[in-house]
């Protein structure tokens, strides 16, 4: 399911570590929800996504690390195509 917070969270996530030089450990996880503005449960599921493209990667207890590379955008909400696509002609 889609949320506009966890959205939210991708795209400042995303833009926090374009800049980095991996790998580098990240801020904690509450000071990263608070700066996107998020809730911590959000951020978590943001941070899910670029774990899922091996971008981020998290030690229990240790912290999150970039890892490096680009990520990739945030995927579609469920049932929707890009402008370009029509359906059903």
């Amino acid at each position: 399911m889609h949320h506009p917070a966890v959205d939210r969270a991708y795209h400042f996530l995303t833009g926090f570590i374009k800049p980095l030089k991996p790998p580098v450990m990240l801020p904690g996880t509450d000071t990263l929800a608070r700066r996107a503005g998020v809730s911590h449960v959000s951020l978590l599921r943001a941070l899910q996504q670029l774990k899922s493209q091996n971008l981020v990667s998290t030690v229990n207890g240790k912290g999150t690390y970039y890892t490096g590379g680009t990520p990739l955008p945030p995927p579609a909400q469920p049932g929707s195509l890009p402008p370009d696509k029509t359906c059903c002609k």
